[in-house]
């Protein structure tokens, strides 16, 4: 006699594999086929069941077994995908032209201090063309 164990709540959420073997043959079953044939064989029809692929001769059943049970993979909880960005070449060059621009930006400040600790002794036009020379010199780095 076969004893039915109790039921889950939500046994839609669970897909199942049972494995048929007769003689030395062996099939998968799915949990709506495997429900037909436990049926049937509690009911104690000795005959056959017929499925789309198959047909079970109930005596010749050498074992029937479940051999996996598992939650539906829409039921299942994901995991977050990871939070990280690649970036575009858009992005990229973006980037390495703001890194050009902070560069140039500090040889210019550089440029000024070396004017501003310059003597003062220069006179107005001779200051304003060394602070030139200075930014040209710059540039060219």
């Amino acid at each position: 006699m076969i004893y039915d164990l109790g039921q889950d709540t939500n046994e839609d959420h669970y897909l199942e594999e049972w494995v048929l073997i007769i003689g030395d043959m062996d099939w998968t079953l799915d949990k709506r086929e495997a429900g037909i044939l436990k049926e049937a064989i509690r009911s104690g029809n000795r005959g056959m069941v017929v499925f789309d692929e198959m047909v079970v001769n109930i005596p010749f059943i050498k074992e029937f077994y479940r051999k996996k049970r598992y939650l539906d993979p829409k039921y299942q909880i994901r995991e977050p995908e990871p939070e990280y960005h690649v970036e575009t070449e858009e992005e990229i060059k973006a980037r390495q032209d703001s890194w050009e621009r902070a560069r140039l930006r500090g040889i210019e400040l550089e440029a000024q201090l070396k004017v501003a600790s310059m003597p003062k002794k220069l006179s107005p036009k001779e200051f304003e063309a060394r602070r030139k020379m200075l930014l040209e010199q710059a540039e060219k780095l």
